[in-house]
């Protein structure tokens, strides 16, 4: 009775592990570029199926989406492909407006859909779902958009590159990595000559290879406690630190603007801060070693 018991318990446990494994991965999902283009292209990102939270509703030949228990902000991007679970294609996200409220683009018109369980197969990457540039992909930030993470990795000797300009932004609730650990030879670009945004929690060195990071005339915004690369990511034009210590691991500059915001601290212990043109503000603390 005892074995049986024990055994029991083992059954009973490798099936939790299981179940635990599989509501992991129903969360965590990866998407990877299939080729260069842009960000907001959906033939940029590979196609996956992603059965997604709630349940949509349509009135008749209407655009309008409402969704019940859903939560569109984070599990959406605008320019989503939308299909039942069944394999239909409901549309293209067009706005999102709430959790529970988007529009879309289709070129029928659906007489009505009730309560369907809904799936995205494809289309651009949604908030939640950590992304990989990979092969000699070139991606560009054409609109604002967003991430769960980011690695600018290729699976090859390569080097993949992220493009940002203009004013748009990719906002990633991560962590931005560059290079793949693989081989040191397999590298990543992230090129913001012509401006952009980048908001993170912090930056990593997937490999000792040659990456590269060009400041350009862009925006780098750090949303919580991060420690710098020591080599590679050393030069910065706009620096804005929102939340949290940044914190220095070498020497590194600081070209434009460097904004420290209330609460949230640079610590340089004993390394150099440099820059031409620095300008500094915010209320924050910046810190050395003897203070």
């Amino acid at each position: 009775m005892k074995k049986q018991l024990t055994q029991f318990k083992f059954f009973t446990l490798a099936f939790l592990l299981f179940s635990l494994l599989i509501n992991i991965n129903s969360f965590a999902q990866n998407r990877v570029s299939a080729r260069s283009g842009n960000w907001s292209d959906a033939n940029t990102w590979d196609a996956v199926d992603v059965n997604k939270t709630g349940t949509v509703s349509i009135a008749n030949l209407s655009k309008n989406v409402t969704g019940t228990g859903t939560a569109f902000l984070t599990e959406l991007s605008i320019g989503s492909l939308l299909y039942t679970q069944t394999g239909t294609f409901i549309g293209t996200v067009t706005t999102i407006s709430s959790d529970t409220s988007l529009t879309i683009y289709n070129d029928f018109l659906f007489d009505s859909l009730v309560s369907s369980a809904y799936k995205t197969t494809g289309g651009v990457p949604s908030p939640d779902e950590n992304v990989t540039i990979i092969s000699n992909h070139e991606v560009y930030v054409d609109a604002n958009y967003a991430c769960a993470s980011i690695s600018i990795a290729p699976t090859n000797n390569n080097i993949s590159n992220l493009y940002l300009y203009d004013t748009f932004s990719l906002t990633v609730n991560g962590i931005v990595t560059l290079g793949n650990a693989g081989a040191n030879n397999r590298r990543g670009k992230i090129d913001m000559t012509d401006g952009g945004v980048l908001i993170c929690k912090g930056f990593a060195l997937g490999n000792a290879g040659t990456n590269v990071f060009l400041p350009g005339t862009g925006t780098v915004q750090f949303t919580a406690d991060n420690t710098l690369p020591l080599t590679r990511i050393k030069k910065f034009n706009n620096l804005t630190i929102l939340n949290g210590s940044t914190t220095a691991a070498t020497n590194f500059t600081v070209e434009g603007v460097l904004n420290i915001a209330s609460s949230s601290t640079l610590n340089m212990s004993t390394f150099r801060l440099l820059g031409a043109s620095l300008t500094s503000f915010g209320s924050g603390l910046i810190r050395t070693q003897n203070t």
